[in-house]
């Protein structure tokens, strides 16, 4: 429907005189998934732990976007201890909104005993820059210990980002199930608010005129 609509638009625009072509292209994208689309990323996730034989002794999910990962892979890895860090970058549910993470703190449990040092998965949604990991990996090791081995779990990541960026390390011990560019595509969990998504779902367009010239608006 989306690029029904931007062709559209863009066929009255050259109909009027405005452009001499369908150079109306959208920009950014929602990228939608679903429940059964949700279970496959975390089937996806579990393997890559089983692969690697490492198996967490504590579970902390980055609330709001990481919670439903963070109940799922408590199941799937059979790990009851879990926890709950509320970071955010955003004050708003718009898409392509980011900011600076900020640590609003959180719940990490007692931890199990063990010979070795503790295993933290630390899971969230979506991660781009992995700027938000840096501030849970700062949390986990003030309550944890120095030695804390952690690890980090994604539904979709933006990986050239990351290893391009100054948090790349975090890169080195993640586990996604889904690559994406974050600079075009805004991920919608099935869990996001309804109407916050009809909101969102205008597509932006650039309008490229005979004489070179580009215009953005929304649809």
């Amino acid at each position: 429907m989306r690029a029904a609509r931007c062709r559209a638009v863009a066929h009255a625009l050259r109909i009027a005189g405005f452009v001499d072509n369908d150079e109306v292209m959208p920009d950014q994208q929602l990228l939608h998934f679903s429940y059964d689309e949700f279970r496959q990323m975390i089937d996806t996730i579990t393997e890559m732990l089983a692969l690697t034989r490492w198996k967490p002794d504590v579970i902390v999910g980055l609330a709001r976007g990481g919670s439903p990962a963070l109940t799922e892979l408590s199941h799937r890895l059979s790990c009851r201890p879990t926890g709950t860090l509320w970071i955010t970058k955003t004050d708003s549910d718009l898409p392509f909104d980011r900011g600076k993470p900020v640590d609003h703190g959180g719940y990490l449990p007692d931890p199990p005993a063990t010979k070795r040092p503790l295993r933290v998965l630390c899971a969230d949604d979506v991660v781009s820059r992995g700027d938000m990991f840096t501030l849970a990996r700062k949390a986990i090791k003030a309550r944890y210990g120095p030695e804390t081995d952690i690890r980090y779990a994604t539904l979709c990541c933006d990986r050239a980002m990351m290893e391009r960026g100054e948090w790349r390390d975090i890169s080195e011990r993640l586990f996604t199930a889904r690559i994406v560019d974050s600079a075009t595509t805004w991920v919608v969990p099935p869990w996001e608010n309804p109407h916050s998504v009809l909101e969102i779902e205008r597509p932006t367009a650039r309008l490229v005129t005979s004489r070179g010239t580009a215009t953005e608006f929304t649809l």
